[in-house]
């Protein structure tokens, strides 16, 4: 996270000027703050995020003694399947993430039987991901999304109108949950190859296995 800093600065002789930062780290943001007031040189002091929320010095001081805790570098791949004949579907994702230094890998898998297209499937493998996120209580971050559904990215990223009522509502209830943790989501298509994880945990949950683990991937330092 980065924060800027607006403030009435105060000179030796009275004058006051409205000063607005650049953006910058959590720490940097502090130390220029705490010179701020041992100065006493400031009549008003607002910090504002990345996502224009508003803080104060203690709040921001909380942020960066827990924030070794949270949830960072987010990577969401996910793949959906669906069979016509059955009508059953299969929906994967894969979550790669940091926390307290660490890397991790959530994977699941689940078979849907209430679905009733392959689109609606990829939908659906995203809107389970973003739910997990949910349940982390992640907030304020940029989570990086891979799928290989042109469909469900584009339209996702407005470039591609959704008719599909029923795509419209999968596409509105991943936007409420994350404008309610006040996320941001990159979202990029890639190639089939690139999602052969995502793809073969969507082929499970195809199979009707369900599968939930996460492992981690190194000790950190």
């Amino acid at each position: 996270m980065n924060v800027s800093i607006q403030a009435i600065y105060q000179s030796k002789n009275g004058t006051t000027v409205p000063i607005e930062t650049d953006p910058m780290r959590v720490k940097e943001a502090i130390d220029v703050c705490e010179d701020m007031i041992e100065t006493n040189r400031y009549k008003q002091m607002t910090l504002m995020d990345d996502h224009d929320t508003t803080m104060t010095l203690k709040e921001l001081k909380w942020y960066a003694e827990t924030s070794q805790l949270e949830i960072k570098n987010v990577r969401i791949y996910f793949d959906g399947s669906f069979d016509h004949k059955t009508h059953v579907a299969g929906i994967g994702f894969v979550i790669y993430y940091e926390q307290s230094g660490v890397s991790y890998r959530r994977r699941e898998s689940a078979q849907l039987t209430e679905l009733t297209s392959n689109n609606e499937a990829e939908y659906a493998a995203l809107d389970l991901a973003i739910r997990r996120l949910v349940e982390w209580e992640l907030q304020h971050d940029v989570v990086q999304v891979y799928g290989d559904s042109k469909v469900v990215i584009n339209q996702l990223m407005d470039e591609w109108p959704v008719y599909d009522e029923t795509l419209l509502r999968w596409a509105d209830r991943i936007e409420s949950r994350v404008n309610k943790r006040k996320l941001s989501l990159h979202l990029k298509a890639i190639n089939r190859k690139d999602n052969k994880e995502a793809d073969r945990l969507a082929q499970k949950g195809l199979e009707g296995q369900t599968i939930e683990s996460t492992l981690q991937l190194n000790e950190g330092r």
